[in-house]
């Protein structure tokens, strides 16, 4: 079965996300639990968001972009 260009754009703001979020906690010199402790989440949570294995809440999204500096539109790509 085809995808469809809905699924598809999703599966690449998902991939975007996933590499952003790596992207701007290493340039920062972050670990994991760093950024989750700033983005007051749990560290499992930016862990299981970088390797694509969550959906991310709307507030969860927030919150990281907010203790990253960033917009949040900015983690989507």
């Amino acid at each position: 079965m085809a995808k469809s260009r809905g699924s598809q754009g999703l599966a690449e703001r998902a991939d975007s996300l996933k590499l952003r979020l790596v992207e701007l906690r290493k340039r920062r010199g972050w670990s994991q639990a760093e950024l989750g402790r700033r983005a007051g989440v749990n560290s499992s949570v930016v862990s299981r968001a970088e390797r694509g294995e969550t959906d991310l809440s709307l507030s969860t999204l927030e919150k990281l972009a907010k203790a990253l500096g960033v917009n949040p539109r900015s983690l989507l790509g």
